[in-house]
């Protein structure tokens, strides 16, 4: 486990995740005060926070992946 760690350090895999939680908040703050705005129903923000959640697997393995050099 602490491998997985030294790993996750070293791929710089906490900037991923990071970025991802601060842009997820923001998209968020910003569609919790538009959407009612533009007459959205009422459980798209919660949509929106679902897809976040949901995609979050996916932007981890693609920064993961992206961090590999390419083989030669």
């Amino acid at each position: 486990m602490i491998n997985f760690f030294k790993e996750l350090i070293k791929r710089q895999i906490y900037k991923a995740v990071l970025s991802y939680f601060l842009v997820s908040w923001l998209f968020i703050q910003i569609a919790s005060y538009t959407f009612p705005m533009m007459q959205f129903p009422e459980w798209s923000t919660d949509a929106l926070i679902v897809l976040f959640i949901l995609f979050f697997p996916y932007a981890m393995i693609k920064a993961w992946y992206q961090s590999v050099p390419p083989i030669k």
